[in-house]
């Protein structure tokens, strides 16, 4: 047997994703993962990774070594060579074994990750012979003790522990980690993946909750993050009171094909937002309309965004042709062919309504429709960062389940979590990019 064809074996493995040999172990998911919403100093030794095993002094130094490789981890046969030599990687000796074995573990218990490396052949998918690249998740390091990772290797990559002042390092070590989530990959497809991203902002925002005079964010308080919930309608009752009397909703999605990560697709989306907008303008006599833009992550982490303009005639001769839109959308902004349009009006009392049936599952008027992702910012900001926790390991516990498939209503959260998990899940996404919720609009419709 070859190194090669165990780094198969362990790539079916984690593909799989099976966890039943954790719920045999009797423990809770908040035992298995200090991360997920425990203080560590209530943890017995017993339930650290590497505890309670024969060869638990390698498994440490292993541990170790993954946690200060920070963001860009490290490669299975690079931790193999430094710890045992690389001949143990070519010769699959037990060495190398126990340690793919080891990994495997820790990345069911959700310590760390493990995915495989970019094809460096220019395949689109990794294929089964690449390298396995693992990376610590937050769980990883709230396991491990503050000397370990030295003031060289934070410097690095700020992976420190708790500071003295309660949990700046936390909010480093996990606001990293999930940037780094986008950087690696261009679509969330599983529910585990999206697990990670929520369990990176739940410990984002338990580092927050510990420490003293930390700054108000949208983020952690509910009055900050309402405001862009308020752009977004008052936008809508003056575009009313103004005297527009239609308008559309346009949107653009963005084919994940289309860029090599989440990084990349989001890093442009209000800009290519805006030069939509100029370019349909260019076309239309009156120049450019009133207009406010939501972006939003869609189920694979692309971003897609709504544009709501005011005062325009989807019906009229100068508005631009369903081809002429997605011809635009594709060639000239790069972001796929897919550019949807609905009409909209408003009623004798001042509301807005969908002229037809409105987008699939929209289930509201179009303001609380293009106010969905400011309104899940909302509820993540008065959430505490264990129900966040637990609504992480809940997506993590449906493994590799498509998230496109997944209600997220099934999922299997503490009866005390009030939260909604899909509003947690955009949150993490806004929080994870940066992205705004809503942008500033038009003067003449601005409160």
């Amino acid at each position: 047997m070859t190194a090669n064809d165990d780094h198969d074996r362990l790539g079916n493995h984690v593909v799989d994703r099976d966890r039943d040999a954790n719920l045999s172990s009797g423990l809770s998911m908040c035992q298995r993962v200090p991360g997920a919403g425990v203080d560590r100093a209530s943890l017995e030794p017993a339930w650290l990774p590497w505890s309670r095993h024969p060869r638990s002094d390698v498994r440490e130094r292993a541990a170790k070594r993954v946690a200060k490789a920070g963001s860009c981890g490290v490669v299975l046969s690079r931790l193999v060579g430094e710890m045992h030599g690389y001949d143990a990687v070519a010769n699959a000796t037990y060495d190398y074994k126990h340690l793919r074995r080891y990994v495997a573990e820790l990345e069911k218990d959700g310590y760390i990750e493990i995915e495989r490396m970019r094809n460096p052949f220019g395949r689109d998918r990794p294929s089964e012979r690449c390298p396995l690249l693992i990376t610590a998740t937050d769980a990883l390091y709230h396991a491990i003790a503050e000397s370990v990772l030295d003031t060289a290797s934070r410097r690095k990559c700020p992976q420190g522990s708790r500071d003295s002042n309660g949990g700046e390092s936390e909010k480093s070590i996990a606001k990293e980690n999930a940037e780094a989530r986008l950087r690696r990959r261009s679509t969330f497809e599983t529910a585990a993946e999206w697990g990670g991203l929520i369990g990176s902002y739940g410990a984002w925002k338990l580092g927050y909750e510990r420490t003293r005079n930390a700054d108000r964010t949208r983020f952690t308080v509910a009055s900050e993050a309402s405001e862009a919930t308020g752009r977004l309608l008052d936008a809508f009752d003056l575009a009313a009171s103004t005297g527009y009397e239609g308008g559309a909703i346009v949107t653009g999605t963005t084919d994940p094909g289309e860029f090599e990560t989440i990084e990349d697709a989001v890093a442009e989306i209000t800009d290519d937002e805006r030069r939509l907008r100029k370019w349909i303008a260019r076309r239309l006599d009156d120049g450019m309309p009133a207009y406010i833009a939501a972006p939003e992550p869609t189920k694979w982490g692309a971003p897609h965004v709504h544009i709501a303009l005011f005062g325009v005639d989807v019906d009229g001769e100068e508005w631009p042709s369903d081809h002429a839109l997605h011809d635009y959308w594709l060639k000239r902004r790069g972001r796929g062919h897919q550019i949807d349009v609905e009409p909209i009006a408003v009623d004798e009392t001042g509301s807005w309504y969908w002229v037809g049936d409105g987008p699939d599952g929209a289930g509201c008027p179009p303001a609380p429709y293009l106010a969905e992702g400011a309104r899940s910012i909302e509820t993540a900001a008065r959430t505490e960062a264990g129900d966040i926790q637990a609504i992480a390991n809940a997506y993590r516990e449906r493994g590799s389940e498509p998230i496109k498939k997944l209600d997220p209503a099934t999922l299997d959260v503490p009866a005390s979590v009030t939260a909604s998990p899909d509003a947690i899940r955009q949150a993490a996404w806004y929080w994870a990019s940066d992205t705004r919720a809503a942008t500033n609009g038009s003067e003449e419709i601005q409160s």
